[in-house]
């Protein structure tokens, strides 16, 4: 993992699992590979099989373990679904997934259980409520992430804090760019989409100020979904 990541849209990569394998003439200049192999030439541990596929189980319960807030980019040097990683294995992944936010949660609701008031708000995907092929294990885990925000909400109802959800649909950020630069995948991703237009992250802003101010204070285990009408359909 690098903590302090030269990547410009995070702060820091998470690899539970390393090496992948070339399926198409795009991986021929694979930067992942590439880099691999100059860390394994360095003696790091992690890369010690080069670009093979290497489970990596020390690294599982890591993000659980930060203290602090920071933008992830997850399996940067790997992939998760490649028929050499166990399903049992991605089930721990699926795992880490969703207890980062009932940590998060925890930890926001021992501050502001004493004050008795406080707003928690947590971000999962339209994929938790309308099924996408290809995406079963982040769909569940997403729709877990739901579940949870309706239960909890319960919870913490008597002590004044309120919880909700928001549901972003496809949305264009620094990471999708390269990927929606493609015509023919962003075509693809807007055809769905009612206001024919991806996402951007501030069509979230108003949604997520709202559900932390005052005016939210009757508002709580509630879903938003912002989507530009894609679930509509």
């Amino acid at each position: 993992m690098a903590t302090n990541s030269h990547i410009e849209w995070t702060d820091a990569t998470w690899n539970p699992v390393t090496g992948c394998s070339k399926i198409s003439p795009g991986c021929k200049h694979c930067y992942a590979e590439r880099l691999a192999l100059r860390l394994q030439a360095m003696g790091q541990n992690n890369y010690r099989n080069g670009f093979e596929v290497t489970l990596q189980p020390q690294m599982l319960d890591l993000p659980l373990r930060w203290k602090s807030p920071r933008r992830i980019f997850v399996n940067s040097m790997s992939d998760l679904f490649h028929k050499r990683v166990p399903f049992g294995f991605v089930d721990r992944v699926f795992h880490t997934n969703v207890k980062g936010n009932i940590f998060c949660t925890q930890a926001a609701a021992r501050l502001m259980m004493p004050q008795k008031s406080g707003k928690i708000i947590l971000c999962a995907s339209i994929v938790a409520v309308v099924g996408e092929p290809l995406l079963s294990i982040y769909t569940a885990s997403k729709g877990a992430i739901l579940a949870f925000c309706r239960a909890a909400a319960l919870e913490l109802a008597p002590y004044g804090i309120n919880l909700n959800c928001v549901l972003p649909g496809t949305t264009k950020t620094d990471m999708s760019k390269d990927v929606i630069a493609d015509p023919v995948v962003a075509k693809a991703l807007i055809e769905p989409i009612p206001l024919g237009r991806l996402g951007t992250p501030e069509d979230l802003v108003g949604i997520i100020q709202y559900l932390a101010s005052d005016e939210a204070s009757w508002t709580t285990g509630q879903s938003f979904i912002v989507d530009g009408g894609h679930t509509m359909k």
